[in-house]
C-alpha cells in the first residue's frame, strides 16, 4: 500500500509544502486562513444581505407550495424508518448525542464526528447567497433545455429544490452548533476508532481530516496532520483487510485523485479499483466474466503494468472480499 512518509517536525516551510504538493495532488485551497486553529465560517459581506434575503424568501415560497408539502408527506413515513440520531437537525440533537457520547456510546461519537466533520464544507461553501446562486444557475440551465419533458422537467425541479432546503439547512445547523462543538468532531471520531468501532475506523479516513480546508491550516498544524493521516491509514488499511467494502471504496479514491490521506498513484488505483468492481460486481452483474475478461482498459499504464494491476486486483479480491461479511 503506497505510504507518504510524514515529516520531521523541524523541516522548513519549503519541505511542508512539497509534502503538500505530494500528499493531496493540489486537492488543498491555497487561500490562507485566519489565526483561528479551525476555520468555520466567513462573515457574510454586507453585499450579500440582500442575497440572503432572497435566499430566504426562495426557501418560503418552496416550503409553502402544495407540491413541497405532499412531498414532505411522502417522506415522513420513510424517515421514521431511519436512525434519528443522523436525520434530526444537529443543533437540535446535539446535546442529546453530546450527553451519551460523554457516557461511552460509541455509536453517538461516531454520529458526532461523522456529522460534525461535514460542518467547515457546509459553513464554507453553502452560504445561502452561494446556494441561491447556484440554484438559479441550474434553473437558468433547465429552463433553457427545450429536449426535456414536462415530466422530467418537473422532476428535476422538484430534485433541485429539496437540494436547495436541505443545503440551507445543513447551514444554518452548522452555524447553530458553532466551532466549539464542530472543533471536536475528529476527537468523537478518534475516541470511538481507538475503542475498536468499525464504521468510525472507516470514517476516520475521510472526517478525520476534513477540517483542514486550506494549505495554511495544513502547515500551520502539520504535526497533527500527519498525526491523523496515519492513524487514518492504519485503520483504513486494517478495515480493507477485514474485506470492508466502505474502506476499500475511499482507499481508491484517494489514490485516484490524491489527496491527504495518499499521494496518487495510478497502479494502486487500477489494481483497488479492479477489486472494487469485483465486489460490486458480486453484488449485482455477471462477476464471472469481469473475473475471466479483467476490466475495460483504460489509463496510461503500459501493458505490463496493466496485466500486473489486473492480477494484483484478483489477488486482493481473493484475500481480503472473497468470504468476506456484506458491509454494512
Amino acid at each position: 500500500m503506497t505510504r507518504c512518509a510524514p515529516p520531521p517536525a523541524t523541516w522548513a516551510l519549503a519541505a511542508l509544502l512539497l509534502l503538500l504538493a505530494a500528499c493531496t495532488g493540489g486537492d488543498v485551497a491555497t487561500a490562507e486562513s485566519s489565526a483561528r486553529p479551525i476555520d468555520v465560517a466567513t462573515p457574510t459581506a454586507p453585499a450579500a444581505d440582500e442575497r440572503i434575503a432572497q435566499a430566504a424568501a426562495l426557501r418560503a415560497r418552496i416550503e409553502a407550495s402544495t407540491a413541497h408539502i405532499e412531498r414532505t408527506e411522502r417522506f415522513r413515513a420513510l424517515e421514521a424508518h431511519h436512525d434519528a440520531d443522523w436525520t434530526a437537525p444537529l443543533d437540535e440533537i446535539l446535546g442529546h448525542l453530546e450527553a451519551r457520547a460523554d457516557a461511552g456510546d460509541l455509536d453517538a461519537m461516531h454520529v458526532l464526528g461523522s456529522r460534525l466533520s461535514g460542518c467547515p464544507r457546509a459553513l464554507e461553501e453553502g452560504s445561502p447567497d452561494i446556494l441561491l446562486q447556484a440554484y438559479e444557475d441550474e434553473l437558468g440551465r433547465l429552463d433553457g433545455d427545450a429536449t426535456v419533458s414536462d415530466l422530467i422537467r418537473d422532476t428535476r425541479l422538484e430534485n433541485l429544490q429539496g437540494r436547495f432546503l436541505q443545503d440551507l439547512a445543513r447551514h444554518a445547523q452548522c452555524d447553530a452548533v458553532g466551532p466549539d462543538a464542530i472543533g471536536r468532531a475528529a476527537e468523537w471520531l478518534e475516541r470511538a476508532a481507538r475503542a475498536g468501532h468499525a464504521r468510525a475506523q472507516t470514517a476516520y479516513a475521510t472526517q478525520g481530516l476534513a477540517q483542514f480546508r486550506t494549505r495554511g491550516q495544513i502547515v500551520r498544524e502539520i504535526e497533527e496532520v500527519v498525526r491523523r493521516r496515519d492513524l487514518a491509514r492504519t485503520w483504513l488499511e486494517a478495515r480493507l483487510r477485514a474485506g470492508d467494502e466502505a474502506a476499500l471504496q475511499t482507499y481508491v479514491r484517494s489514490h485516484g485523485d490524491g489527496n491527504l490521506l495518499y499521494s496518487r498513484d495510478p497502479k494502486t488505483f487500477h489494481a483497488y479499483g479492479y477489486a472494487l468492481d469485483l465486489v460490486r460486481r458480486r453484488r449485482v452483474g455477471d462477476f464471472d466474466a469481469l473475473w475471466r475478461e479483467g476490466p475495460e482498459r483504460y489509463g496510461d499504464l503500459s501493458d505490463a503494468e496493466w496485466a500486473a494491476s489486473v492480477d494484483e486486483g484478483r489477488r486482493i479480491y481473493s484475500a481480503f472480499f472473497e468470504n468476506a461479511a456484506p458491509s454494512r
